[in-house]
């Protein structure tokens, strides 16, 4: 078996979304593709079809269960709009904004995640009322905190927080609960179950 540089057979067209064969394995045709915008994970009944992103961003849309093997690499962050404004070249031109629509509200820069875990949907609803925070709801706000807090230093604080939401009505929550409290060495539901 030759092996093969994705990155080079990946530079050699420039179309999206239109599948290239590169090689072969097992009989198999071995594709690559680009990509534009949003991609659905989907599966082909008649192919054991494998995904691997070279370049791309995960953002506060994805609706379902973030992959375990990026979990880690969020780190304590909910949403990655932090990163991007340190990353982002053009902000190095901005000056703060005096319109009160772009102040801060109810203490979300000095928030501690443990508090933001305890909300309740009510709260999530009324203290994230016009801000874009909002649209992805309340479960999904949940789901990131735990990641955050699966990432974040163990304490028994952090563990106290997970526990308190093992038995959320939220698959995704309860998932993602039990991911963070692993991380933190915590006997998790599912290895008492298992």
């Amino acid at each position: 078996m030759n092996p093969v540089n994705l990155g080079a057979k990946l530079a050699a067209f420039s179309e999206h979304w239109q599948p290239r064969t590169i090689g072969q394995f097992n009989g198999h045709d071995l594709m690559v593709v680009k990509a534009r915008g949003e991609f659905v994970w989907h599966k082909h009944d008649d192919t054991d079809d494998f995904f691997l992103v070279l370049k791309g961003h995960l953002t506060i849309e994805l609706r379902g269960p973030i992959p375990e093997e990026l979990r880690p690499l969020i780190g304590n962050r909910i949403y990655g709009c932090d990163d991007c404004q340190l990353v982002c070249p053009w902000n190095k031109y901005a000056q703060r904004a005096v319109v009160a629509d772009f102040d801060v509200r109810n203490g979300l820069d000095s928030a501690r995640l443990v508090d933001l875990f305890a909300w309740t949907r009510e709260e999530f609803e009324a203290r994230t009322a016009g801000s874009a925070i909002r649209r992805i709801g309340h479960e999904r706000w949940l789901r990131n905190i735990a990641v955050a807090l699966g990432n974040a230093p163990a304490s028994p604080e952090v563990v106290s927080a997970l526990n308190s939401r093992r038995i959320d009505p939220s698959a995704l929550v309860r998932d993602h609960v039990e991911w963070a409290l692993a991380q933190h060495g915590a006997v998790t539901i599912s290895a008492v179950q298992g």
